[in-house]
């Protein structure tokens, strides 16, 4: 008797499952939408409609555009300049594309790297990681941060109601890919983070496993390197977990700024444009 409910019970579901009415919400040829990449500040403008108009026939829904573009926009301090990218919008609207907008924030600008080289990361050797690659910026650094917010801000007030824009990108492949963030702004943000962790019951428990070697707790005011001459790595001088749980809760709370900046920008233009 239980076998023949149980099978019924599943014909049932079976049943319910095919009658579900979300086949006929989402017609079949917008089960999968494909989507594609384009970088119109790598390519010469006048090729921008042959390669979206290209895209287009070949089936693309939507692409993303801007996630390295922050020199194009803000090509020197406090000077912005979205016309080229209003274009390519525009371009992609004609062609029926829909756009994923990027914030810029992997790549700063040249010259925000060079006159304030504190914002770049810093390996466990004392190198400074130079600009040229991507994901170099500390999300521990303020001043990053503030030059952050000025873009983004004016990126999401400037298209955070175009119908064109469906979505936002945040960053792009977070995690500075694997190079860990030793900067002395780092150090700063995690001396103040460590501070509050060694307050909770977890926090004792990692000040007493960093007794090991007997390198003791420093007071409660760690360091993440020291002078690559002196050898001491990053596991060496902590002992301790916290160090890793700071430097991603650094990373998460970067992606969470860029957030909050967009939805305040997108829903509440007018007051954003005194921030």
């Amino acid at each position: 008797m239980k076998k023949s409910l149980l099978v019924l019970a599943l014909l049932f579901s079976l049943v319910s499952f095919a009658q579900s009415p979300a086949d006929k919400s989402f017609p079949p040829e917008e089960l999968f939408a494909l989507g594609s990449y384009y970088y119109p500040e790598q390519w010469d403008s006048s090729q921008w409609e042959r390669d979206l108009k290209k895209m287009s026939e070949m089936g693309i829904k939507f692409t993303h555009f801007a996630e390295f573009a922050w020199s194009m926009m803000e090509p020197e301090e406090g000077e912005y300049h979205f016309e080229w990218l209003d274009r390519a919008v525009s371009l992609a609207e004609k062609y029926g594309l829909k756009v994923i907008m990027c914030t810029p924030t992997p790549t700063p600008p040249v010259w925000l790297s060079k006159k304030y080289p504190d914002i770049l990361i810093q390996r466990d050797n004392g190198v400074t990681i130079q600009h040229g690659r991507r994901q170099h910026a500390s999300w521990s650094s303020d001043r990053y941060r503030h030059y952050v917010e000025n873009i983004v801000s004016r990126l999401a007030i400037h298209y955070g109601n175009n119908p064109t824009v469906i979505g936002w990108q945040i960053d792009n492949e977070p995690g500075h890919y694997g190079v860990v963030d030793y900067s002395e702004n780092a150090q700063a943000k995690f001396r103040v983070w460590n501070g509050y962790l060694k307050q909770t019951l977890y926090g004792f428990s990692v000040a007493a496993s960093s007794n090991i070697y007997s390198k003791g707790n420093f007071g409660f005011a760690p360091v993440l390197y020291q002078d690559g001459s002196v050898g001491v790595s990053f596991q060496d001088v902590t002992g301790a977990p916290e160090s890793g749980c700071y430097l991603a809760i650094a990373l998460f709370d970067g992606q969470q700024f860029l957030t909050g900046t967009l939805k305040d920008c997108i829903l509440f233009p007018d007051i954003a444009l005194f921030r």
